[in-house]
């Protein structure tokens, strides 16, 4: 198989938690749901072989690595030690859920809309060479939130995402 080779490190924020209804989400909740769903989404698409992402996980972390700018000589040390040609690595830095209501023949009708903006750049190991970055903004559907809501967590959204998309 030629197909290249992917990992996925973890994504960080520059916050411990964001603002989630009445409480808060933390961050490291939030990286994992959104690792997680990048993980099946690239496995799924056939594209990549994508690493396994506790290994990744546990390599990363003992190499200090989740930094915005890694030397080549890291990169190309991690190329190594992972046996990964590419290195997707990003930042989640926003993160909200709203609550606005509109008046619809005189009834105020709420609306919850929410919102995720993720920066990712794809690296590729060998080289140091960026080959893709952007930042890309989630739009979450109302429904995934009020799911969301119900149970607690951002997994409900980022499924729901993934639904929205695929049909």
């Amino acid at each position: 198989s030629n197909k290249r080779t992917l990992a996925i490190v973890p994504f960080r924020a520059e916050v411990n938690a964001f603002p989630f209804g009445n409480g808060q989400i933390p961050a490291a909740n939030l990286s994992k749901t959104v690792n997680q769903h990048l993980f099946e989404h690239i496995t799924k698409s056939r594209k990549f072989k994508v690493l396994d992402r506790e290994f990744i996980r546990e390599r990363v972390q003992e190499k200090d690595f989740i930094k915005r700018e890694a030397a080549p000589v890291e990169l190309a040390h991690l190329h190594k030690e992972l046996g990964a040609d590419y290195l997707l690595v990003g930042e989640i830095s926003e993160f909200g859920v709203l609550t606005r209501t509109r008046d619809v023949a005189g009834v105020a009708i709420p609306t919850t809309i929410a919102n995720m903006v993720l920066h990712y750049r794809l690296l590729e190991l060998a080289t140091g060479i960026v080959h893709d970055t952007a930042i890309v903004h989630v739009p979450i559907p109302a429904d995934a939130v009020k799911q969301m809501m119900r149970q607690g967590g951002p997994g409900a959204v980022l499924r729901a995402q993934s639904d929205a998309s695929a049909a």
